[in-house]
């Protein structure tokens, strides 16, 4: 009688399975194609990195989960790649107005960055019931404070074009990183 009872369930947890397994390619294309086009965009905010600001560089080491990814599962790549565009995008709405970047570039990288961390957002809710976060909390906590240590540094630097110079090329090597996660929705 109870195993009757559980076949609904079992049935209903297997057609959401295949759907959310079907919807990981279609996730990832936007993905890729979104990585690529932020890629591109910091590339024209800035150029070449000015070799006036080789003296300011600064260490900023991605949590170790994030440079080698190979542990995370879909979801736990999907929600990483979220929380990574939900700093970037925290860290690029402040004050830039040293940097000389053409503003229409950066509000459109901002635009996209916003439009794919909705994207996700959807994907995860729709999907996969987003209120159960499968990323461990550790692994969001060191995503947090790299990213607070990137604050710390503009702020420490008040906001000067070379230290947003800095920043770029770190947020240029967090897409490498959205581009490593990625590949995991293609699975």
């Amino acid at each position: 009688m109870i195993c009757r009872s559980f076949l609904p369930f079992v049935l209903l947890l297997l057609l959401t399975m295949t759907i959310v397994a079907q919807s990981y390619p279609k996730l990832y294309s936007h993905q890729w194609l979104n990585n690529w086009q932020s890629l591109h965009l910091l590339d024209e905010m800035g150029g070449q990195f000015p070799l006036h600001c080789l003296k300011e560089r600064m260490k900023f080491k991605l949590p170790a989960e994030m440079v080698h990814p190979h542990q995370f599962q879909q979801e736990n790549a999907t929600e990483a790649i979220h929380d990574l565009l939900q700093h970037i995008f925290n860290v690029f709405s402040r004050n830039h107005s040293q940097t000389g970047w053409d503003e229409a570039t950066v509000e459109k990288f901002l635009h996209g960055v916003h439009k794919e961390m909705m994207r996700l957002e959807v994907f995860l809710e729709e999907e996969m019931g987003w209120e159960n976060s499968t990323l461990r909390r550790d692994i969001s906590l060191h995503i947090k404070s790299y990213f607070k240590r990137m604050m710390d540094y503009l702020k420490g630097r008040n906001y000067s074009s070379c230290a947003w110079e800095v920043i770029r090329m770190k947020t240029k090597r967090c897409f490498l990183v959205i581009y490593r996660l990625t590949r995991k929705l293609k699975k």
